[in-house]
């Protein structure tokens, strides 16, 4: 299904956690503290705000490529499960059903914005952090496919996900219109407004930012 770049496996003898499980307040934070183990920290705004960039790939880039670039029509979401251990999804082998044009809504308004509003909140990170790490990783897909994706596909997509009308977030105003790009340079790359704070595990003596990082001069 060309999603293993995004870090999504068919689903063979293991099972993972349901994503709607995700949204109990002890479940999510039981993970967040195991993903703090993994990337060596016990700051938990820290370890919140890395797992919510990790999650992205996942969830919001995988869709973007997948529904909207791709133009792809399997139902993947529905049989999605979270494997905690390896901080994959796991999908279902077979899967005849098609989306609807409700994938959006039920992908971000139902799962990620509430997502994120927990997080913010458990791990007392700004909002404005988690949708921009959130807009990173839809960026890198743009990055990706802007000399190889038709111009008029890439421009509707990022007119949908930039625009007021943002019903599908769950929010009045859209946390993406400043954050989303649509074009990218080798020279100069839009920087991000917010720091998701990867310098402090990073371990590089050289760039310990992330490349878009506002603290990087």
């Amino acid at each position: 299904m060309s999603l293993e770049h995004y870090g999504i496996r068919v689903r063979q003898a293991e099972a993972g956690i349901p994503l709607d499980q995700l949204l109990d307040k002890e479940r999510l934070t039981s993970i967040i503290r195991h993903y703090a183990q993994r990337i060596h920290t016990d700051d938990m705004t820290i370890a919140g705000s890395l797992f919510m960039k990790r999650y992205a790939v996942l969830t919001a880039a995988a869709a973007v490529y997948y529904y909207d670039l791709q133009e792809e029509k399997m139902d993947w979401w529905t049989s999605a499960q979270f494997d905690a251990e390896h901080f994959t999804l796991l999908i279902d082998e077979s899967i005849s059903e098609l989306v609807d044009d409700s994938w959006r809504a039920r992908i971000f308004r139902e799962h990620l914005t509430p997502m994120l509003e927990l997080i913010a909140k458990e791990c007392k990170i700004n909002e404005r952090i988690l949708w921009e790490n959130i807009a990173v990783r839809i960026n890198s897909v743009f990055r990706e496919y802007e000399h190889t994706m038709s111009s008029k596909l890439l421009d509707q997509t990022y007119s949908v996900l930039t625009s007021k009308p943002c019903n599908w977030l769950g929010r009045e105003q859209n946390p993406f219109a400043a954050s989303i790009h649509r074009t990218f340079n080798d020279k100069a790359n839009p920087k991000r407004k917010t720091c998701c704070r990867y310098y402090q595990i990073s371990t590089s003596t050289e760039t310990p930012y992330c490349y878009v990082c506002p603290l990087w001069k």
